[in-house]
């Protein structure tokens, strides 16, 4: 029998890339066996079964000691995690791909923060009629965002310079996932270019983008009718 001790890790999330790709990355890059459990989307939202199997098993969850039962989430032995953010700083702090002293902290904060909203602002922009109200020139604001990560990134290597940290890897899935939504859009900036290249060519990174486990798409799911759930779905021309 297993014991508790030597159980895989397990992080749950819907079979699609959204927020929760770059933990996945993370934890190949450490080399962390873990389960990867998916809830399937049908037609870009959850079906019923899918809806009554997670509401089941978030009570069942809430009693395992996941305080805030939500996906994605992250159980490790003792640790329960939900929230994508706090799931990536736990993992940081504990393989060595956090800031070393307090001047790196202060930009990683704000990076995190900065890579966030961008990320964000992609679903949003492909979620339904829900954001009519916020759809502007997306692909306009888009390339400014781009200039600000390009002019800040520089002739550095990673974020922070040669040390790569977890902000790097959701830098990388953004840069990833607008580069599927407008193919060519980091041709205007050589360094996101090659910085994109660079963290593909990761050795554990590169292993995992070849493998059966990495699934390019869906995106996202439920309610991105605009880009985003089917790889033919195309929403802006470069």
């Amino acid at each position: 029998m297993t014991s508790e001790s030597t159980k895989p890790a397990v992080l749950a999330y819907w079979s699609i890339r959204a927020i929760g790709q770059p933990i996945r990355y993370l934890l190949e890059y450490i080399g962390v066996p873990y389960e990867n459990k998916t809830y399937d989307f049908v037609d870009g939202a959850p079906g019923d079964e899918c809806k009554e199997l997670w509401r089941k098993q978030r009570e069942d969850l809430k009693k395992e000691g996941l305080a805030f039962p939500n996906l994605p989430y992250y159980m490790d032995g003792k640790v329960s995690l939900t929230q994508s953010l706090a799931i990536m700083r736990y993992l940081a702090r504990k393989h060595g791909l956090y800031a070393n002293n307090h001047q790196e902290e202060t930009q990683q904060d704000m990076l995190e923060g900065q890579v966030n909203d961008f990320r964000w602002s992609l679903i949003h922009h492909c979620k339904a009629d829900t954001y009519e109200s916020l759809r502007w020139n997306y692909p306009e604001v888009m390339q400014g965002q781009l200039k600000l990560f390009s002019d800040y990134l520089g002739t550095k290597k990673w974020l922070l310079g040669e040390q790569l940290c977890y902000v790097d890897f959701m830098l990388y899935e953004a840069l990833d996932q607008h580069n599927l939504f407008r193919p060519g859009c980091l041709d205007e900036f050589p360094n996101l270019k090659a910085y994109h290249g660079r963290f593909q060519e990761l050795p554990a990174i590169r292993a995992y983008l070849g493998s059966e486990r990495f699934k390019e798409w869906p995106v996202f799911g439920a309610p991105a009718k605009r880009w985003g759930w089917k790889r033919e779905t195309t929403a802006v021309k470069a």
